[in-house]
């Protein structure tokens, strides 16, 4: 399901429009998407703090299936070789992302509607950052509608 949220999230980056559907897509990249959560799950088995380690590694593989890669062991390569550099950032950043998506939880689970969607959302900024992408441009000002004039401006 991270595939297919990233692919969403790619998806309005480049300024298109994210649909329910792009949450799907992310099952046509079932394969590799297994690989990578078998990595995950090996890490987590041999101790919680390999898991951890590794955490920001997968969510960068995530992405990179995400923007096309087929193959799950190559895409975490390249998602380790990504954090590495910045492995104690990372790693701090997932996990305050992971308890901001789990306040939710506190509220009977329905607060998770609205915190996991921003954690997601940060896990997919974080894993672009790691790969150097560039961060999605700001609305500019000239994208605003002008205020409508009031009295006190004439």
């Amino acid at each position: 399901m991270y595939v297919g949220y990233f692919k969403g999230l790619a998806k309005q980056d480049k300024g298109g429009k994210a649909e329910i559907g792009d949450v799907f897509s992310g099952f046509e990249n079932i394969g590799a998407s297994i690989v990578v959560a078998l990595i995950l799950l090996v890490a987590c088995m041999l101790c919680v703090i390999p898991g951890l380690v590794i955490m920001p590694a997968v969510f960068v593989a995530f992405r990179r299936i995400a923007e096309g890669e087929t193959d799950g062991m190559a895409a975490f390569k390249a998602g380790w070789a990504d954090t590495k550099p910045n492995l104690v950032g990372a790693l701090i950043t997932v996990i305050v992302l992971s308890i901001v998506g789990g306040l939710g939880a506190i509220a009977c689970g329905v607060g998770v509607l609205a915190t996991a969607p921003i954690a997601i959302a940060g896990i997919y900024l974080l894993a672009g950052g790691l790969m150097g992408a560039p961060a999605p441009a700001a609305a500019s000002d000239d994208d605003a509608e002008p205020a409508p004039e009031s009295d006190d401006d004439k």
